[in-house]
């Protein structure tokens, strides 16, 4: 039966109407149908099975246009959602280190000079950073934390202590 699944190939996680892997979570297909609350995807996908579960023709069963239209509609939909989502945890993630007076964490690499904190969750490029293998973990500096334009100047200061765990 036709319902939106969630697809991840080549890194990049989409819908689709055909199932198809979903490589991070190791699954050879996948779904959200668990909170018809929380997003229509999961209401229209359990409209689906259970029809198709009590033998009955599934609602959208030879109406492929409008489960595309309806995909199309709810991944830009999501996008926005999802840059709502960052925007907020970078807000509170800036509030913390201004409240806690932090001026100097650790991080990790994800990839060239992108940088994830690993206390709060900020995502940040950070230009003063040599060239080191994603994972290696780092200590920075943190300075002009602006909670409004939610921007902070981020310096490396050095590779983490692996041997004592310090910083």
């Amino acid at each position: 039966i036709r319902a939106l699944f969630r697809v991840q190939e080549g890194g990049k996680v989409r819908l689709s109407l055909y199932p198809a892997a979903h490589l991070s979570l190791g699954v050879s297909q996948y779904l959200w149908g668990s909170s018809p609350l929380r997003r229509y995807c999961d209401l229209l996908n359990q409209w689906q099975l259970v029809a198709h579960l009590y033998g009955e023709p599934p609602p959208f069963e030879g109406r492929e246009a409008d489960l595309q239209t309806i995909m199309r509609d709810f991944e830009a939909l999501h996008s926005v959602y999802d840059e709502f989502q960052r925007n907020m945890e970078r807000y509170f993630g800036i509030r913390y280190l201004q409240q806690e007076s932090i001026t100097q964490t650790t991080a990790t690499v994800v990839r060239d000079n992108l940088l994830r904190f690993d206390m709060v969750p900020i995502w940040q490029r950070v230009p003063s950073l040599p060239e080191l293998p994603a994972g290696t973990q780092v200590v920075v500096d943190i300075a002009h934390l602006d909670d409004f334009e939610l921007t902070l100047h981020v310096e490396f200061r050095r590779k983490a202590d692996a041997a004592s765990g310090s910083t």
